[in-house]
């Protein structure tokens, strides 16, 4: 998997479109852990984009943000003696830093511009933060003084593993939506983007507009989406957010919520509505079917899971190995009738159970799918025990449930 996000060739598509789904390294400049006691810096990770607060002329170094986080925790226990309240972001104009608390270590996220969703990355920092305070606990919960960086170093192999994982791992989900998407009439537009910076990794506009608008269309997604965080959660309330309309003298424009993406359809105000929500229906119908929704900890997994297959089985191509276990853990989904996401709500028994049900469904598909790999299904046998203890050990898991 390449550091630029997950890519359909152009093959799959046709010439004029191009897909990318972004990953963690188009959004976030660095992280840094930190001891909440000892208020010192523990690891410092900077991602591709950290060039871009070194040019601006910013100064993160992790020895002050320690230092900041330090004074702020002070003054708030102070305040709150109680320590109802939590530290969790330093909002400021041009940079924001988001904090997540651990037990004994906390992570902070710095982001330069305000264009990522605080949801996505906030699961990101509290997945990276359990899992490291789960592989270092022994240190850190120890009575060590002082600690040095070196310390923590192997956990840097981690962070770029979890980085490179796109935000949405269906990106074929676009190309079975091109036939609905291509009969409609000229005058209507689609686009569709990610839920983290918001980038158009679909477009098909027949009215003339100008990449200067198409970023003025991207912000006002960004704006309307981030910006009615509040409004949304009470209208969640009522059920998930499907449709927002805009109408205008000339133009109606709907934004989507189609996860794992946003889309949206702007219109001459001539096409009936009743058009749009036709479409919507169908792209909708498309995600129901084709789309796989993971949390990060269940990404990881995945791709440590795929790994681990890959170096263990000669010949097995990673690639195709990777497309036929997500393919068969979305028909897994639809058959059982289960939303991945929703297992994080299990207890450990309960996870051990869909587990154990998964192995079995890709032990015979995965060796029809290979028949030419000799030997494939006992192999497969013998490294699902593997990946069991990896799962109960990730983040944390025992026998009492998670």
């Amino acid at each position: 998997m390449s550091n630029t996000g997950e890519k359909i060739s152009k093959d799959a598509l046709d010439n004029e479109l191009s897909v990318f789904v972004p990953n963690f390294n188009e959004a976030i400049l660095s992280i840094v852990f930190f001891h909440i006691n000892q208020s010192i810096p523990l690891l410092r990770y900077d991602f591709k984009r950290s060039g871009d607060y070194k040019q601006a002329g910013y100064n993160f170094s992790e020895e002050l943000l320690s230092g900041m986080i330090s004074a702020i925790l002070t003054v708030s226990e102070e305040i709150d003696k109680e320590h109802k309240s939590l530290l969790r972001k330093i909002d400021q104009t041009t940079y924001n830093i988001l904090v997540t608390m651990g037990k004994k270590a906390g992570l902070m996220l710095i982001t330069l511009i305000k264009e990522e969703s605080e949801q996505i990355l906030r699961e990101f920092s509290s997945y990276l933060l359990a899992e490291f305070e789960r592989r270092f606990k022994d240190l850190l919960f120890s009575d060590v003084k002082s600690f040095d960086k070196d310390m923590f170093l192997d956990f840097i192999p981690v962070i770029e593993k979890i980085a490179e994982i796109p935000i949405a791992i269906s990106p074929e989900l676009l190309v079975h939506m091109l036939p609905a998407i291509r009969a409609l009439a000229p005058s209507v537009n689609v686009v569709i983007c990610d839920k983290l910076v918001f980038m158009p990794i679909f477009k098909q506009v027949s009215d003339y507009i100008t990449p200067n608008e198409l970023q003025q269309l991207r912000t006002f997604l960004k704006e309307i989406v981030l910006g009615s965080t509040k409004f949304l959660d009470l209208v969640q309330k009522f059920g998930a957010m499907e449709t927002i309309t805009l109408k205008t003298a000339k133009k109606h424009i709907y934004i989507a919520n189609l996860n794992p993406f946003y889309v949206i359809i702007f219109t001459r105000a001539s096409v009936p509505e009743s058009e749009v929500m036709k479409l919507l229906e169908t792209l909708n119908d498309g995600v129901l079917k084709d789309t796989l929704v993971l949390s990060t900890r269940q990404k990881a997994l995945l791709f440590q899971g795929i790994d681990l297959v890959v170096k263990n089985v000669p010949g097995l191509e990673q690639a195709a190995l990777q497309k036929q276990i997500i393919k068969g853990l979305k028909d897994f989904q639809k058959e059982d009738h289960i939303l991945f996401r929703n297992i994080e709500q299990y207890n450990l028994d309960e996870k051990k159970k869909i587990i154990n049900l998964l192995f079995d469904f890709f032990l015979s598909r995965l060796s029809q799918h290979f028949d030419t790999i000799t030997g494939l299904q006992a192999k497969l046998k013998a490294l699902s025990e593997k990946f069991l203890a990896i799962y109960i050990a990730s983040n944390g898991l025992h026998d009492a449930g998670s």
